[in-house]
């Protein structure tokens, strides 16, 4: 089993979000984002060349677990 920090999930990650920023981009859909994805994967995104930010980062929160990093980049960022 691969990591999910490896570089080839990264690649994955950022092939996956061009085709969302396609499909935006066409119309066909009115917003793209991303789940369960960490500030260090939001970062990876960014840090590779992605046109679109992410509008949305679907995350497990509650008062057992507050992903704090996470939940500051994506303020920071203007991720909902």
């Amino acid at each position: 089993k691969t990591s999910h920090s490896s570089s080839m999930h990264r690649r994955v990650r950022h092939e996956t979000w061009k085709a969302m920023e396609a499909l935006y981009d066409s119309g066909r859909v009115r917003a793209i984002g991303v789940s369960n994805f960490t500030a260090s994967h939001l970062k990876q995104l960014l840090a590779d060349g992605v046109r679109i930010v992410p509008m949305v980062n679907q995350i497990e929160a509650h008062p057992f677990c507050v992903p704090e990093e996470t939940i500051e980049y994506c303020v920071k960022h203007g991720i909902v």
